[in-house]
């Protein structure tokens, strides 16, 4: 290269005295686990410039001493911003671990020697993010606040602590919702990293909401945006109230209103059922207030004993019902049944058996009696 000066002589610039540099770009670090995009301007006397015929490498030596080579471009391609504007971007995956990365930026002609080098290093850091610990729909009134999300702010699960002004949120519905984010109170300090997020909608509605959480702070002196996170609502406010409560609560307290209701009438209803039959001995042969009945049995007919409740009779066809002071023997006989007399006369249908008659079947003979006869007075 030849460059005339203005005292008549010329002077040789070889490629040891290459004016270009480089200088690195963009930034120089990166939050861990997040894509990492590495700029490089070229520069002619503070002059950026894109390089005809030139090549822009990069080789990445991560921690554990593995190199990686890779071409870097001024296309306007793959996150390069504006095509030949002398800024070189290269994109590299995510790291997931806190550490220091090597970089190595070369400009290298195919007619020049030496090519120019620029080393640099990247750092990947723990940065402040926001962790969703807890997310549920909102089911109920409407004009009414519901907590449907807590979140936190880290570092590293470190807490980090910032102000309601650092929360950007916005949400896909905002006309028809109103929305607040609480910080959970901390001694000495007015910032938190524990915030619960309220919405309550303004009119009965039915759909599914979508709310964008990130942070927007200042971390190692330079601004900084975290990942916005996107939360799903399932809102339904669009409920029948009768009374205060909701339609199906309100059918659940009847229905057990009617339960207790229905208990308390059979209460009043019940029967105390108490004497025995007794064979021609006087021995005991049934004791009725033994006898273990069937619930429903029990609720639906509460005077009634049915005969095959009563191990110790040859019939089943038919029931005992207590009425007040009066007893009666229903006769409903059934298949295999043997037949049944009353003071030795057939006896079928309902029949009083308040006195104590004989009843007799299968050449047994019993009758009913309120109390033992060695009892009675």
């Amino acid at each position: 290269l030849l460059e005339k000066q203005k005292i008549n002589h010329s002077k040789i610039i070889s490629d040891i005295e290459n004016p270009l540099i480089l200088e690195t770009y963009g930034q120089k670090i990166y939050p861990v686990g997040s894509e990492i995009i590495l700029e490089v301007g070229a520069y002619i006397d503070n002059l950026m410039l894109n390089i005809s015929d030139a090549e822009m490498q990069v080789r990445i030596r991560d921690a554990n001493g593995t190199e990686t080579i890779q071409i870097m471009n001024d296309l306007g391609q793959k996150n390069d911003q504006v095509p030949f504007d002398g800024i070189y971007t290269a994109s590299l995956p995510s790291i997931n671990n806190q550490s220091i990365i090597d970089v190595e930026y070369t400009l290298q002609w195919k007619n020049m020697t030496t090519p120019v080098v620029k080393n640099d290093q990247i750092k990947i850091e723990y940065f402040p993010d926001l962790q969703l610990t807890k997310i549920q729909d909102l089911r109920g009134k409407n004009k009414k606040d519901f907590l449907v999300a807590t979140f936190e702010t880290k570092v590293n699960n470190y807490p980090f602590l910032v102000g309601l002004d650092e929360i950007i949120y916005n949400f896909s519905d905002e006309n028809n919702y109103t929305f607040r984010i609480d910080p959970v109170k901390l001694q000495d300090t007015d910032k938190s990293y524990i915030f619960d997020v309220y919405i309550s909608s303004n009119e009965k509605i039915k759909e599914t909401l979508f709310i964008d959480l990130s942070l927007s702070t200042l971390y190692l002196d330079e601004s900084y945006e975290s990942v916005s996170k996107k939360i799903q609502i399932n809102v339904n406010t669009n409920y029948l109230y009768i009374f205060g409560l909701r339609y199906y609560y309100l059918l659940l307290f009847l229905a057990v209103l009617a339960i207790f209701t229905l208990l308390i009438i059979n209460n009043i209803r019940q029967t105390k059922i108490e004497g025995f039959l007794i064979d021609v001995q006087n021995n005991i042969v049934v004791d009725f207030s033994s006898i273990t009945r069937n619930p429903i049995e029990k609720f639906l007919y509460p005077k009634r004993i049915r005969f095959d409740a009563i191990k110790q009779l040859p019939y089943s066809g038919g029931f005992f019902e207590f009425d007040a002071q009066k007893v009666f023997m229903e006769i409903n006989p059934k298949d295999g049944d043997p037949s049944i007399r009353i003071n030795s006369i057939p006896a079928n249908s309902r029949n009083e058996i308040t006195d104590g008659p004989w009843i007799g079947s299968s050449g047994k003979q019993v009758r009913f009696k309120r109390t033992l006869p060695y009892l009675e007075v």
